[in-house]
Formats: structure tokens, sequence, C-alpha cells
């Protein structure tokens, strides 16, 4: 399973494309991520 973090919708795609299983969807990366979804 390879689980990715993305901040928009550009790198959900490319996760997606590249085989990501899972998405996790964070925020202020800049920061440590805040996180505010898990999408499956």
């Amino acid at each position: 399973m390879l689980e990715v973090i993305v901040q928009n919708g550009k790198d959900a795609e490319l996760a997606s494309k590249y085989g990501a299983d899972r998405l996790e969807v964070v925020s202020a990366i800049s920061e440590g991520g805040l996180r505010q979804v898990m999408v499956q």
C-alpha cells in the first residue's frame, strides 16, 4: 500500500496516476502539515 501526502488537486491527480492507494490531504506543509481529511 502506498500512501501519499498531497496539498491540492494537482498533487492528488499525480499521486493517483503514479500508483497511490491512499491520499492524505494536508495544509501548511512548511509547518509540519495540518491534516484535513483522509481519502481512500
